[in-house]
């Protein structure tokens, strides 16, 4: 069984930059926690955790000299004002999202109304809304357009989640282009994930199943996954090596690999060698 890897694999520069900060912290003298999910992969933070570096609960322990980083995916305002009342905190947040709140920030301030595509439920799109609450207008589709209540001579910004699907944010940017004359358009996808949506759909077109790893509350992973079963019927997504099955792979030659930004490398390596054996 032939293994193809894509190119775009394991961690994006802003996961390795947040990782690597932590980990070079911990060898210092303060203890080093995490706010919300640093990242979205269940098996790395096992690992973090492992080595001491565990998610802040919100009490700092009598006498402890502690320090609290914030995930990568942001952080609302209010939410760091209130860290900071009990503990030191350093921004984690990864630049390509700082660049999206700079904007935003911008935007406003020069009379603009912000729709941005994306999942509202997700740790981006929650420390946007609360920042920019009366401002910004988040959408998850096409159809969401209808429910837009702005009026026709306002001056709008469409921007989008680092983690979206650049199809459905450019069949957004169409329509709402028809629908609103004073439309600015920022693609503010995340070139990494451009790069892997790229790759997801040559590779599904020419194996016979594709592997996709990632935790599976991961936003770019789940659209590597909906963009790879568009072009292929046998797509798995799988968080470790325990989800494989040999069912999987009946009468596949080629098996595709693909990860999420999330996703350590020696996950990814453990995976293959699972499947070779």
């Amino acid at each position: 069984m032939n293994m193809i890897l894509a190119k775009n694999i394991g961690f994006c520069s802003g996961v390795k930059r947040i990782i690597h900060l932590v980990e070079t912290m911990s060898k210092g003298k303060k203890k080093v926690y995490y706010w919300g999910a640093l990242i979205h992969n269940s098996v790395e933070l096992a690992r973090l955790n492992d080595i001491g570096i565990k998610e802040f609960d919100g009490n700092v322990k009598s006498g402890e000299n502690a320090i609290v980083v914030t995930r990568a995916h942001g952080t609302s305002k209010e939410e760091v004002e209130m860290l900071r009342k009990k503990v030191k905190v350093l921004d984690g947040t990864c630049p390509k999202v700082i660049k999206i709140h700079q904007m935003v920030d911008k935007a406003i301030k020069e009379g603009y109304r912000v729709i941005v595509y994306g999942n509202e439920r997700h740790a981006e799109m929650k420390a946007l809304r609360k920042d920019y609450e009366n401002e910004v207008k988040i959408i998850s589709d096409v159809n969401s357009i209808e429910g837009l209540t702005m009026s026709d001579d306002e001056k709008l910004l469409l921007i989008s989640q680092t983690t979206m699907m650049k199809e459905d944010f450019e069949k957004i940017a169409f329509a709402l282009k028809n629908k609103f004359k004073n439309l600015k358009v920022y693609n503010t996808i995340c070139e990494e994930t451009l790069a892997r949506q790229k790759e997801a759909i040559d590779i599904a077109k020419s194996v016979d199943v594709v592997l996709v790893i990632g935790g599976k509350n991961s936003s770019n992973t789940n659209t590597l996954v909906k963009i790879a079963k568009e072009y292929n019927t046998r797509v798995f997504h799988v968080e470790d090596e325990k989800a494989l099955f040999p069912g999987m792979f009946i009468n596949a030659n080629t098996v595709g690999v693909l990860s999420g930004t999330s996703t350590p490398i020696y996950l990814v390596k453990r995976i293959i060698e699972k499947c070779k054996s």
